[in-house]
């Protein structure tokens, strides 16, 4: 067996083993730079260049992944690039754990793992990612003004205000979208308030958006 006969596209471990490769041979593979390795137990021929690989690899071995907060922020540009840090929630169960800069956050609840939960091709995996209206409300859930300054992954105003600033320009004054997503986690009355104090302190920020 070698490299050719490995198909295209992602493959676990013992997908691999199971087409009659061994552990040592995949080891080699990876070490000649033959084979890639986006994320523990996944493989790849090599060749991609894809900077996003290593989420289709964690969502390959880890299904009910959801990058959410930071990570979805930055795949809307909704802040700025935070580097090779990962934020991902995973059903209460999963055995993913922090590690380096793998921040993970377990979800009991399943409205918590669906709600507002888009899916987008990343090497031909479908990666599980918080859409822009979901992340907003995920950061000011975190902040002071949504109540969650105690909470792991807190965010700091001037976070939330970049964030904030940023879903603006790209989608416009918060409409019903973000409203409705608000009120499904019950935050939309302190996000109003919120929302509305931004527009008398900086009311550019809102007449760019028209």
């Amino acid at each position: 067996m070698n490299v050719r006969d490995i198909p295209e596209g992602l493959m676990t471990k013992a997908e691999l083993c199971a087409l009659g490769f061994t552990p040592m041979q995949l080891s080699r593979l990876v070490s000649s730079n033959a084979l890639e390795r986006p994320w523990r137990g996944v493989y790849r021929r090599a060749g991609s260049e894809n900077p996003r690989s290593a989420w289709a690899g964690l969502t390959v071995a880890h299904p009910g992944a959801v990058f959410w907060l930071y990570s979805a922020a930055v795949f809307h540009e909704l802040t700025e690039n935070l580097g090779v840090a990962l934020y991902v929630a995973v059903p209460d169960g999963d055995k993913l754990s922090d590690g380096g800069a793998l921040h993970v956050s377990r979800w009991v609840s399943d409205s918590a793992l669906s709600l507002g939960v888009e899916q987008h091709v990343i090497d031909g995996v479908a990666v599980k990612i918080t859409s822009p209206q979901r992340t907003v409300v995920d950061f000011f859930r975190l902040s002071s003004m949504g109540g969650g300054a105690w909470r792991k992954n807190a965010v700091e105003p001037d976070v939330l205000f970049d964030v904030v600033s940023r879903y603006i320009a790209r989608h416009g004054a918060p409409g019903r979208d973000l409203q409705r997503m608000a009120k499904k986690f019950k935050v939309w009355d302190a996000m109003r308030v919120y929302l509305n104090t931004l527009q008398l302190a900086r009311p550019d920020l809102f007449s760019k958006a028209d």
